[in-house]
């Protein structure tokens, strides 16, 4: 199949690096963007790739993506769903209104959008939909570690200088990380005493 598309991108986003690491969804967005892009019969295809949350612009990929659009080297962006764009809806709305401006945009899930009442609406709702289910997750996760304080106990289960007893839910000094905390706060407090 002949395409009309010179070079696709593909971006996509996870919010931490502990998800990429463990594999949560990188990949699987990756794959699903490709076969999209072959679907299309696009054979250049470049990715676009963050670790990081979406309530931001400043992403590496995003910022990448955006310059290789404005510089006319993509006419094509394909992306797993609209909230890998961003989890806030205005955010979504100006990457989608800057892409269209030199590109197409192909989402993998759901309606594509489209230039129509009914698509805009649908993406207005989608959109509202993934930054409300955003802050539901951090209400949950703010919401369960203050129970956890409340009960004595943490949710972090490495502090540097500290050794996680599990066990015990306890913290022993970890004497090689403790040397290193000495020494910043050291040299820290000689710096301050110089000022002075």
């Amino acid at each position: 199949m002949e395409s009309c598309f010179n070079t696709a991108a593909i971006y996509a986003r996870v919010s931490t690096k502990r998800q990429a690491r463990e594999g949560f969804s990188l990949e699987s967005q990756i794959k699903a963007c490709k076969e999209r892009a072959l679907e299309l019969g696009v054979k250049n295809i470049k990715e676009y790739v963050d670790e990081i949350t979406g309530t931001t612009l400043n992403r590496p990929g995003l910022r990448n993506l955006r310059r290789d659009i404005k510089d006319n080297i993509i006419d094509l962006v394909i992306c797993y769903d609209q909230d890998r764009l961003s989890r806030k809806l205005g955010q979504q709305l100006f990457i989608t209104e800057e892409i269209q401006k030199k590109a197409k945009l192909v989402f993998v899930l759901g309606d594509n959008y489209k230039d129509s009442i009914d698509g805009k609406l649908s993406y207005l709702i989608k959109g509202a939909i993934a930054e409300y289910e955003r802050e539901k997750i951090l209400e949950r996760c703010i919401r369960g570690k203050r129970e956890k304080y409340l009960k004595g106990q943490t949710t972090n289960s490495h502090l540097f200088g500290y050794k996680y007893n599990n066990k015990e839910k306890t913290y022993n000094v970890n004497e090689e990380e403790a040397a290193v905390v000495r020494r910043i706060f050291s040299a820290s407090f000689i710096l301050n005493e110089k000022k002075r």
